[in-house]
C-alpha cells in the first residue's frame, strides 16, 4: 500500500497530462515496486493457496460466507497483480518520461 497506491492516487492527474517536479517521488516509488514485485507475487502465491484451501474447506463445511470471503480475496489480489501494480509502476515511468525523457541510447 505505501508502494503502490501513491502513483495510482495520481493517475486522474497523469491521465490529463498534469506532471510536475513534485511528483519525481513517484518515480522512486515505482522503482521500488518494480524491485519488488518478485517478492510480492511470491507473497501472494502463499496466500493465495492458504485462500484456496479456505475456500476448499468453507465449501466441505457449508459455510458459505468464508467461501466467498475467501473469493473475493483471491481476486483482489488479481486486481493487484494484473492491474495496480503494473499502473503503479507505469506511472513512475511515464513521470519519468514526461519530466526527462526517454533514456540516452549507447552508441557503438
Amino acid at each position: 500500500e505505501e508502494t503502490a497506491f501513491p502513483p495510482l492516487d495520481l493517475l486522474q492527474s497523469l491521465a490529463n497530462g498534469k506532471v510536475t517536479t513534485e511528483h519525481t517521488g513517484i518515480i522512486t516509488l515505482g522503482e521500488r515496486l518494480k524491485d519488488e514485485l518478485p517478492g510480492l507475487i511470491h507473497q501472494h502465491d502463499e496466500m493465495r493457496k492458504a485462500l484456496q484451501r479456505m475456500n476448499d474447506e468453507a465449501m466441505k463445511e457449508q459455510k458459505h460466507e468464508y467461501a466467498t470471503l475467501a473469493k473475493r480475496l483471491l481476486q483482489h489480489m488479481l486486481m493487484e497483480e494484473q492491474i495496480f501494480y503494473p499502473a503503479a509502476i507505469m506511472a513512475g515511468e511515464y513521470i519519468r518520461l514526461s519530466l526527462y525523457g526517454p533514456p540516452a541510447t549507447i552508441r557503438r
